[in-house]
């Protein structure tokens, strides 16, 4: 297998992501008028090469605008780069890569039952799955949350379609999402999901496993697609580690999805490619200079190879 045949140019590398310092700013960040507004954003610059297509640089930007109307309710907004469902990057110097969408804008109402999501929400409820929608994604619809004994019980209907076009003003012309999903804890350090979903056109079923410490987590994903016998599953496994003093965080994956599970794989939060594929990522658990951190991605699937290396800040 062809590894890392590559040379990238350093010092274009440092010229770009030295921009992070001064350039991200001036997109993300911002001042609250009030403690009714907030803002969280983050910001990221890369180098990605792929044996198979070369290298490209890339940034990214999310920025999360809120306002409390009262205690219990609140309007989200979710604005960044990129133009597709999965991806929020945009290419540096690509003939056309300038986006910027605000692609979630909703309303959220929480109770002692749980919560309500009405607009253009998020693909997920908390924590993203690596077998589930990208977080980037969106559904024109809405969300019911109930705790229930021992975890949480979700309903989702929806509209997900136009996947190339992320605007909260598109139209909402069907109803074609449906989800169904009971989370729950097993003991102390052990949890489970079960989901039924209807997308795309597919039927899909989807159970998780869950192991989590303070410094380790293992995870066992496997999705079943009911009308055409096709699957994915996900092996997951997150550690701290410790090299040359320095703590660490390694991020491991393996995925098997088979060709005719259609275009759900492609839509989920860590799709690599079809077919067998793993993936390893390391980041430090503290910041650099300036808030910063460093991050860097190995994958191989298939007979082809990508690394990426890059800045990220939170502001």
């Amino acid at each position: 297998m062809n590894c890392l045949p590559f040379k990238p140019n350093i010092a274009k590398l440092v010229v770009l992501l030295s921009s992070l310092f001064t350039l991200s700013p001036q997109y993300v960040y911002a001042t609250s008028e009030t403690d009714k507004w907030s803002l969280k954003s983050e910001a990221n610059l890369r180098f990605d090469y792929n044996s198979d297509r070369g290298s490209r640089y890339q940034y990214r930007v999310r920025a999360y605008p809120s306002y409390q109307i009262s205690e219990n309710v609140g309007i989200h907004g979710f604005v960044t780069t990129g133009n597709r469902f999965a991806s929020s990057h945009n290419t540096i110097n690509a003939s056309q890569s300038n986006y910027l969408y605000l692609r979630r804008l909703f309303v959220r109402q929480s109770d002692q039952y749980g919560k309500t999501e009405f607009g253009v929400i998020p693909t997920y409820k908390g924590r993203v799955s690596s077998t589930g929608l990208s977080k980037d994604g969106w559904i024109a619809g809405l969300r019911r949350v109930n705790k229930v004994a021992n975890g949480q019980l979700e309903f989702v209907v929806g509209e997900l379609d136009r996947l190339n076009q992320p605007s909260v003003f598109n139209s909402i012309n069907k109803l074609n999402y449906y989800e169904l999903e009971y989370s729950f804890d097993l003991t102390a350090d052990w949890s489970a999901e079960f989901s039924a979903e209807r997308l795309l056109g597919g039927n899909f079923l989807r159970t998780e496993l869950r192991y989590e410490q303070q410094e380790q987590v293992y995870s066992v994903e496997f999705i079943y697609r009911l009308d055409n016998d096709n699957s994915k599953v996900v092996a997951s496994w997150q550690q701290n580690i410790e090299i040359f003093n320095t703590p660490l965080e390694l991020f491991s994956v393996y995925a098997h999805v088979r060709q005719g599970f259609g275009r759900r794989a492609e839509l989920t939060e860590d799709f690599l490619e079809f077919g067998h594929a793993v993936s390893f990522e390391l980041e430090p658990q503290n910041n650099l200079v300036y808030d910063l951190k460093w991050f860097s991605r190995l994958e191989f699937y298939e007979g082809q190879s990508r690394f990426l290396l890059g800045l990220k800040r939170k502001f």
